[in-house]
């Protein structure tokens, strides 16, 4: 939300049009470095 704050005007609307792109595309990322990690031995990955 605070980068959403700082990229557009104070109007409430726009901020969070900009936030909820971005808070998708943060847990999307979360998901594709669990699936990634999946597969990898526990002891290789530390």
């Amino acid at each position: 939300m605070v980068m959403a704050a700082v990229l557009t005007p104070p109007d409430p609307v726009s901020q969070v049009l900009i936030a909820a792109p971005l808070a998708l595309l943060y847990q999307v990322a979360i998901l594709t470095s669990k699936l990634a990690l999946r597969g990898v031995d526990k002891s290789k990955a530390a």
